[in-house]
């Protein structure tokens, strides 16, 4: 037993021997702490219409998160334990489940980005508000548990605002960069708006329906029956707002853009408004949709199941039949504007997008949810309003035209003979013309009644005169353009729900009717159709005897069809000619018939 103590005591001395030489070489091994350090970037803007892309890693290829932070352990020691959380106060209220790393080791770096998921009540924002973002980061150096909080101000834009661009200033290069957010603009594209589906369905309503758009000819028959449902509802494109605004290190396009269904709450919109309106229209009826972007400018290009894309111009439906910025043009107008301006883009090289919409859709871009709105009550206001406009275009259509009644009592004094305009002239029986025809050829002027709800036109010579129903448009505009092909072009009126229509041409100094109908097909040829005309029929129309020559064409704008009507007059000849898209053509053929019926000469 003494033995076994000695022992311990032995050893215990050796261990004091120990203890004291390490206390004079320095004691054990210290141990060295890791050192973190961090960067913190973010953005300064978070555009509230599309706060679903910045809580979506996979939006847009991960592009829109709001913070990206980098760690890096610049000490000698491993970090252990780090966990990164945020919270955006008055927004996001609670620290969000913490990224975690469970080891830093020395030199090495670590990248968290943050995509928040933000409430919908973002979308109640209306203005630039500012807002805090604040990250919290925990974690081990190897000697103490270390918590830093950092804070970044940042502001939401208001539900109808985008900025173009979130680059810094030494990162934007070219036009490209200036717009680098534009994909953002899909978010207005709410095609499941109630209110959009109320506005979808009056149209529809208005055309009496439209087969599923799986060919280009039903995609024509719907996109005419839109911008016609447009332009009678006193629609009106207004000057565009793009504000060039100074941040901090760099500067933005930013432009307050209505969404959709306040477009056509309000009626009016800017080009960029119109276009996005059409975007979600057409994917309502089932059209992929295409958002042209370029510089100082935005228009659409629907596509139909079997590939026909149709571009459009959609400023122009003009002031709505003669509201603040002038007449609307003709749907044809608008798709050769639109054909023109994406050939003239591919052709020059301009920058500009041709965005997807339903592409952007899927890849994370997705509309807000809208607060509800009482669907009914906005149909009804629908009507009130299209109704009050049409009244209104009827109205400058009357004012516009020259009084019949006294171009009719000028005929008689020379010797012609009336119109027989039974609903304005108060003594119908007096006059020529009449369903009899008239004088015909021996010096009056031959015709049939005009018809209730038809509006009256007389060339200002006075040699042709007729009648065209009263919900049609003339298009001065358009009368214009063709004068520069045709000089004797005076007259041009359509309906504007299917886009069949009527003008009058005079060819004055021709004696050959070959000639007039060479002419006419050389203008459809200069207007980059393919037409071919049909066999020559003789007709009587306004007691004469006439040419009719059908003629059909297909142009980038689609096929059409109609009738050549060559009439003879003193000099030469006059030209009455119908037709019109083909969908349309059945059912406008019973308003040709009543229009031909009118016309009179002498």
């Amino acid at each position: 037993m003494r033995f076994v103590l000695l022992g311990v005591g032995a050893v215990a001395g050796l261990l004091g021997v120990i203890l004291v030489g390490l206390s004079f070489m320095g004691g054990p091994p210290e141990v060295k702490p890791g050192q973190l350090d961090w960067r913190l970037s973010h953005k300064p803007t978070v555009m509230t219409v599309a706060y679903k892309a910045y809580g979506n890693p996979e939006a847009a290829g991960g592009k829109y998160w709001l913070s990206k932070l980098v760690v890096e352990n610049k000490g000698q020691g491993p970090i252990r334990d780090l966990k990164v959380s945020y919270q955006i106060p008055d927004c996001i209220n609670s620290w969000t489940t913490a990224d975690e790393v469970k080891e830093v080791l020395p030199g090495q770096s670590a990248v968290m980005v943050y995509y928040p998921k933000l409430p919908k009540s973002v979308t109640e924002i209306r203005s630039k508000t500012p807002a805090e973002l604040q990250v919290k980061l925990d974690w081990n150096d190897g000697t103490t548990q270390q918590t830093r909080v950092e804070k970044r101000n940042f502001e939401f834009r208001g539900i109808t605002e985008i900025e173009y661009t979130s680059l810094p200033g030494s990162e934007i290069v070219s036009w490209y960069d200036v717009f680098d957010n534009c994909e953002l603009l899909a978010a207005y594209v709410q095609d499941e708006d109630p209110v959009i589906a109320a506005y979808y369905a009056k149209v529809m309503e208005a055309a009496g329906g439209i087969p599923p758009l799986s060919k280009g000819e039903t995609l024509q028959k719907f996109m005419e029956s839109v911008y016609a449902y447009m332009v009678t509802s006193g629609m009106n494109y207004s000057a565009a707002k793009g504000v060039p605004e100074s941040m901090t290190n760099y500067t933005a396009l930013v432009q307050s853009i209505r969404l959709p269904r306040e477009v056509v709450q309000n009626n009016t919109g800017l080009c960029i408004e119109l276009a996005l309106l059409w975007c979600a229209v057409g994917q309502k009826a089932g059209a992929k949709a295409y958002l042209i972007l370029l510089p100082g400018h935005a228009f659409t290009v629907l596509q139909a199941d079997d590939g026909t894309r149709i571009p459009i111009e959609c400023t122009m439906i003009g002031g709505g039949g003669g509201a603040n910025m002038g007449a609307a043009g003709s749907f044809e107008e608008a798709v050769k504007s639109g054909a023109k301006q994406l050939n003239d883009l591919i052709q020059t090289g301009t920058p500009f997008f041709m965005m997807d919409i339903n592409q952007i859709h899927q890849n994370g871009v997705r509309p807000p949810e809208l607060p509800s709105v009482d669907v009914e009550a906005f149909k009804k206001r629908l009507d009130e309003t299209r109704a009050q406009w049409m009244a209104r275009m009827q109205q400058q259509q009357q004012q516009q035209q020259p009084q019949l009644a006294t171009n009719e009592q000028q005929q008689q004094q020379q010797g012609g003979g009336g119109s027989g305009r039974r609903d304005i002239d108060p003594n119908p029986n007096q006059g020529g013309g009449g369903n009899a025809g008239g004088g015909g050829n021996a010096g009056g002027g031959g015709g049939g009644q005009m018809m209730a709800g038809m509006v009256a036109w007389a060339d200002p010579t006075g040699r042709v005169q007729m009648g065209y129903p009263r919900a049609w448009q003339p298009n001065m505009q358009n009368v214009q353009n063709m004068q520069q092909l045709i000089p004797g072009y005076v007259f041009a009126a359509a309906n504007p729900m299917n886009g069949c229509g009527v003008d009058v041409v005079f060819f004055d100094g021709y004696d050959n009717p070959q000639d007039v109908i060479d002419e006419t097909m050389l203008a459809f040829q200069q207007l980059g159709a393919v037409v071919n005309a049909g066999q020559s029929q003789q007709a009587q129309i306004a007691g004469r005897n006439a040419i009719r020559v059908p003629v059909a064409w297909q142009s980038q704008m689609g096929v059409g069809a109609g009738i050549i009507n060559i009439i003879p007059i003193n000099g030469g000849f006059v030209c009455v000619n119908i037709g019109g898209p083909q969908a349309g053509l059945a059912q406008a053929m019973p308003e040709f018939e009543a229009i031909l019926q009118t016309v009179r000469v002498r």
